[in-house]
């Protein structure tokens, strides 16, 4: 009886020494994985490389595999894919409101391998870049120097306001749609009318009750911004070159540091200090080449 314990005891520190062997092989896996993610979004991506080191770069991938397996990609290839995606049309692309497309692709093929729904995504997402930014997407330089010109336009007649007030949401659209059509034309031309407006909507709710900006050409900027980096872009790691929450800024931060800002241009630079650096990182660079 006492051997058959012993043995059992044996056998059991035998199991737990095997599942923290394969706890540590599995870490070192992912560690490996996540070393060829760096690089190739630092080859892929040159700003990236500008704006994050190694250390932190991996830090913000490994994050976003836990977004790639909630969608159910565990493969690398599909990983690596779904996290150019991410790269390309923002953080939240599965659920911004502009690509309701991408949720439909992935919804209608659920029955189907992981494999097959990067195909279909692929099918679809990458005309839609070229056509929207240039083949390779060579125009993204030319468009980021236009937003830029835009931003620093805002008028310097600027008070902040901390108050809500009644909005004509049909003003903001036509400053939207007008400077679109002067920023990005190409990808607004191929976005899909209700998808644009679901954007809008979207975007006047965050706008207010999220970033906390009431003046109507911080609204139709800020629809501006997530219409080319995506509807999350002020939680979008590969964007500020850190890891951020979904919490909420503090209201009082955001009022004590807007008041000292008398135009628009400074208040988003502001709130996202990132913002310029990444849009200089970009039209100062000769035009980035990407091979799909």
């Amino acid at each position: 009886m006492v051997n058959i314990i012993i043995l059992i005891r044996i056998v059991d520190i035998v199991l737990k020494i095997d599942d923290k062997i394969d706890s540590i092989l599995k870490q070192q896996a992912t560690d490996l994985y996540l070393d060829k993610l760096v690089k190739h979004c630092h080859d892929r991506y040159p700003y990236l490389k500008e704006k994050t080191d190694h250390h932190q770069l991996k830090k913000i991938l490994n994050s976003c595999l836990t977004i790639t397996k909630e969608i159910g990609f565990n493969q690398e290839d599909t990983t690596r894919f779904y996290i150019d995606l991410i790269i390309l049309f923002g953080i939240e692309f599965i659920h911004d409101p502009q690509y309701r497309w991408a949720k439909k692709i992935l919804d209608n093929n659920q029955d189907f391998t992981e494999v097959t729904q990067a195909e279909e995504l692929y099918f679809k997402a990458i005309p839609f870049l070229e056509v929207a930014y240039g083949k390779n997407l060579s125009k993204k330089n030319e468009i980021l120097k236009k937003l830029d010109d835009y931003l620093k336009s805002q008028s310097t007649n600027y008070v902040f306001s901390k108050v809500k007030s009644l909005l004509d949401k049909s003003a903001i659209k036509k400053q939207v749609i007008t400077a679109l059509n002067e920023i990005v034309q190409s990808k607004f031309q191929i976005t899909e009318s209700e998808d644009f407006d679901n954007l809008f909507l979207f975007g006047i709710d965050r706008a207010q009750n999220h970033l906390f900006m009431n003046h109507p050409t911080e609204i139709a900027t800020v629809i501006i911004l997530m219409f080319i980096f995506g509807s999350h872009f002020d939680q979008d790691p590969f964007l500020s070159g850190e890891l951020m929450d979904n919490t909420q800024i503090a209201p009082k931060t955001i009022y004590y540091e807007s008041t000292n800002c008398n135009s628009i241009y400074h208040r988003f630079c502001q709130q996202f200090p990132w913002l310029p650096s990444l849009i200089e990182m970009n039209i100062n660079k000769p035009e980035n080449q990407y091979d799909f």
